[in-house]
């Protein structure tokens, strides 16, 4: 992320990638409701749009305010892990 001004891809983890480096990111062609936050290019206009326009940074902001800290949610996701493998019996 730091070779890149801003990203533009379809619904993938890189957007997540760029909205928690700092890099503005846009969706294209997606409806997707995870990134409904984000700006959506569909076509040249809003391509160029999203290039000469700010807005993308705050946009972001509202993703990171609804997923939170990746840090925590890792250490959560981890947690939860090991309590169901702690759960679960293995047989030989």
């Amino acid at each position: 992320m730091a070779l890149v001004e801003c990203v533009i891809s379809h619904p993938s983890t890189t957007i997540f990638d760029a909205v928690y480096e700092g890099t503005p990111a846009t969706v294209m062609n997606s409806s997707h409701r995870i990134f409904e936050c984000l700006p959506n290019v569909d076509n040249l206009l809003d391509f160029t749009k999203f290039i000469q326009e700010d807005s993308a940074r705050a946009q972001s902001v509202t993703l990171r305010q609804i997923y939170g800290n990746v840090s925590d949610n890792l250490d959560k996701a981890a947690r939860i892990v090991e309590q169901q493998m702690n759960k679960t019996r293995i047989q030989a």
